[in-house]
């Protein structure tokens, strides 16, 4: 399970490196793809996997269901690491996320989120977590 949060940089080539604690748990493969609330989601080789079979059973009629097949999928990359331990984020992954320089790097559960700074830091203003505590009620949470 994915926990903690990481204050990082992307350096001015792309790089960035995954904390130590989250990345024990990734694996030597990995996957990075687009994410919602536009951050980027860091799977496990067998997370990804899992994603991509249950994206396969979205019908073909269903425009929306397919976007989103395709979105995630043709953006997914497995990031290989540089000699000092930092992977490439590809210029459109950092578009989506709106990455410049200051990242955050969440561990949420099953998978690994990688925010722009400031997004992350809305994100969290703009929340109430008193109501999204209740709201957990409805899973009996």
């Amino acid at each position: 399970m994915f926990i903690g949060e990481f204050r990082n940089k992307i350096d001015e080539k792309g790089r960035l490196r995954i904390p130590p604690k989250l990345k024990e748990d990734l694996g030597t493969v990995y996957y990075v793809t687009k994410g919602d609330n536009r951050c980027l989601y860091v799977l496990t080789k067998e997370s990804f996997e899992e994603l991509f079979e249950k994206l396969k059973t979205v019908h073909h009629a269903d425009v929306e269901g397919r976007n989103i097949f395709r979105f995630i999928i043709s953006s997914a990359k497995k990031p290989e690491e540089d000699g000092q331990g930092r992977i490439l984020l590809s210029q459109s992954l950092r578009e989506h996320a709106g990455l410049t320089r200051d990242v955050v790097i969440i561990g949420a559960g099953d998978r690994v989120e990688i925010w722009d700074e400031g997004n992350w830091n809305k994100t969290n203003d703009e929340g109430d977590f008193d109501s999204y505590l209740r709201s957990l009620s409805k899973y009996e949470i």
